[in-house]
């Protein structure tokens, strides 16, 4: 037998009142696979946290017992990259598998955006409910605003929480004036607007809970997108001012426990065993915030970079008996490989089926019946890969027979295989459309680029940095300046530069000149890249790039 403990937890799991935390005890067989289950999987995202916020990952300041917990009893990976440091085009990585720029997504969406992800794309939802699951998403979107893109039209069965991200509302720094009231959703109709931003972790975690116990029979995907702590920050009456260190670490304290109570239900459900949780930050802190932003050291930059302080996150992956606990792995992974692995499950629970090459060439558009049987698959960057079927007794749905996906197979890396090691040759690292780096192993490197870094003058208690001096044109103004603008900044000026991360993780140090052949090779991947995703840098255009979609209104279809 095996024991759990669990602390900080209300005496009944009721998230409806307030109660005196007490300790719980979880005891759970040793054998923990439930045979007779698919797994189920819980894939929690944080907004905007830093590398470093958490307690298993460096901080000193911010205590994280249930995320600590997490990694102990799971595995921590200290290489996860996302592949965009910014909130939609990350969020498209990760429900696609695809770099944001080949379905069309750069930089993010807000209230004013036609735009939105391609009602063709193959979502995770969709995939988990092809196979028979329950899916709900709790929290941010964050993938198209106008009716046509709402999630419970991209496979999932409920939704509670906002479209775009917080600051799009009355307490936006610097455009207050011009944006309308936000909406919270209940499913498919507006629940409120401007609502109490202080009750969103929390209520967010009541869905989440609620939906474990009322699926803890049947396979269940729960994808939980936090909208803290990206700013404006905000936690409840329960966790304002109890932490020593401010606002910023009483946002997060509340996320973890958050996951906490996460943890706590699929235990009482009795499926701790059959359920895979993942906890990840959609991208690095909002450093221009100052004392309301999280710290990425040591890592460069922060959000809306392509320095490692932009896309390196937080990943923590917990599967009894099949993660292994304890563990803490280096190689390299990313946002998009989560699509594919999951696509490469077999349909008995917990196993994985080996994988199925497949031929180079662009995904088709003809759509098919979908067989009974999977078709798992691992790919090379561009490849084109089978969408996997439903399991035997599923009702046949129509479905793209291929996508060109970018992620790989990675379940080996979860499971803590023998030998397993990155799938990944290289990684193309975006910042909306321009291609500003590539990495390769240990190797980083920058080609030439504009950036933003905060001022000399940190951000205050919500006002970013330079905030008195800030003169932005409109939600809408585009590129590095309009950034820069809005969320006080300032731009600077990157030279093409080769890092070597396992000696300086802070890309301080320049060795391309010692290091020629390397940069020779890396251009040349850089150079594949654009061919098939574009760089706006070049002025290249990519002939791999799918379309985003696009509503005529807000209320109105495509």
């Amino acid at each position: 037998m095996r024991l759990l403990f669990l602390s900080f937890l209300f005496s009944s799991l009721s998230l409806a009142q307030e109660a005196a935390p007490v300790p719980v005890e979880v005891v759970l067989p040793a054998d923990v696979a439930a045979a007779s289950l698919k797994p189920n999987v819980i894939l929690i995202v944080a907004d905007d946290l830093g590398y470093s916020d958490i307690g298993c990952y460096g901080s000193k300041t911010i205590r994280t017992p249930f995320l600590d917990r997490m990694a102990a009893e799971g595995t921590r990976f200290t290489s996860f990259t996302v592949a965009q440091a910014v909130c939609s085009a990350s969020r498209a990585a990760l429900m696609t598998g695809c770099y944001p720029n080949r379905v069309g997504m750069q930089g993010a969406l807000n209230h004013t955006s036609l735009e939105g992800i391609h009602p063709d794309e193959f979502l995770m939802p969709e995939l988990f409910k092809q196979r028979g699951y329950a899916t709900a998403i709790h929290g941010k979107w964050h993938l198209g605003t106008a009716a046509m893109f709402h999630p419970m039209k991209h496979g999932f069965d409920e939704f509670w929480g906002i479209p775009y991200s917080n600051d799009n509302s009355k307490y936006h720094p610097s455009l207050a004036a011009e944006m309308p009231p936000l909406p919270v959703y209940d499913n498919e109709k507006v629940e409120a607007t401007d609502p109490d931003q202080s009750l969103f972790t929390r209520r967010i975690t009541e869905k989440a809970v609620s939906f474990i116990r009322r699926n803890e029979k049947k396979p269940f995907f729960l994808y939980v997108p936090h909208i803290m702590p990206h700013v404006p920050i905000f936690a409840s009456a329960r966790f304002k001012g109890k932490s020593p260190h401010g606002l910023y670490a009483d946002v997060v304290e509340e996320l973890d426990w958050s996951v906490g109570m996460i943890l706590a239900a699929v235990e009482q459900a009795g499926v701790a065993g059959n359920t895979l949780v993942i906890f990840m930050s959609d991208n690095g802190p909002f450093l221009s915030y100052g004392n309301y932003a999280g710290n990425a050291a040591p890592l460069r930059e922060g959000k809306l970079t392509s320095y490692d302080g932009g896309v390196r996150v937080p990943f923590i992956a917990l599967w009894p008996g099949h993660v292994p606990a304890g563990k803490v792995n280096d190689e390299v992974l990313t946002a998009m490989d989560l699509m594919p692995t999951f696509m490469a499950w077999n349909d008995e629970a917990g196993s994985v089926t080996p994988p199925v090459p497949v031929e180079q060439g662009e995904g088709v558009a003809e759509t098919k019946e979908v067989a009974a049987e999977s078709q798992p698959a691992t790919t090379p960057a561009g490849a084109a890969v089978p969408v996997t079927a439903a399991p035997a007794g599923t009702p046949a749905v129509s479905a793209p027979v291929a996508k060109t996906l970018d992620g790989k197979d990675v379940m080996n890396l979860l499971l803590g295989k023998e030998g397993a090691k990155s799938p990944h040759e290289a990684i193309a690292v975006y910042a909306g459309g321009e291609l500003q780096a590539i990495r390769s192993g240990d190797w980083k490197l920058h080609f030439a680029h504009p950036f933003i870094t905060p001022h000399e003058t940190p951000g205050l208690d919500g006002k970013p940095s330079n905030w008195e001096n800030m003169k932005p044109a409109a939600i809408t103004q585009s590129g590095i300046e309009g950034i820069a603008t809005r969320h006080g900044y300032k731009v600077a000026e990157q030279t093409l530069a080769l890092f070597n991360l396992k000696d300086d993780l802070g890309e301080t140090t320049d060795v391309s000149a010692a290091h020629p052949e390397v940069v020779e090779r890396l251009q040349k991947l850089a150079e594949d890249f654009r061919q098939q995703l574009g760089d706006s840098l070049t002025k290249t255009v990519g002939t791999g790039v799918r379309p985003l979609g696009r509503a005529e209104t807000m209320d109105g279809a495509e």
